[in-house]
């Protein structure tokens, strides 16, 4: 199981901001942060990051709402993060 943090987590999805919604820009921190308690939870339950994004935004928003760049991305901002926590 890798190890993430839910800090790495939101801080990732929060910057990368992949529904466009102004989030950084207007100051609004808790945005993602339910999405961040789910794709913690999923990890943590043994399925793989990759899946736990791609789930949970596919839930929470709309089937196929992350392109593929933008969710390797998000996993790759996610695992950078957490190595230097």
């Amino acid at each position: 199981m890798q190890h993430i943090t839910e800090h790495a987590v939101h801080q990732a999805i929060y910057f990368i901001d992949p529904m466009n919604t102004g989030c950084v820009e207007n100051c609004m921190e808790d945005e993602y942060c339910s999405e961040t308690k789910e794709i913690v939870a999923a990890v943590q339950a043994g399925n793989s990051l990759n899946e736990s994004v791609l789930n949970t935004f596919n839930a929470n928003f709309w089937e196929g709402c992350l392109t593929p760049d933008t969710l390797k991305l998000i996993c790759q901002n996610i695992t950078e993060i957490s190595q230097l926590s």
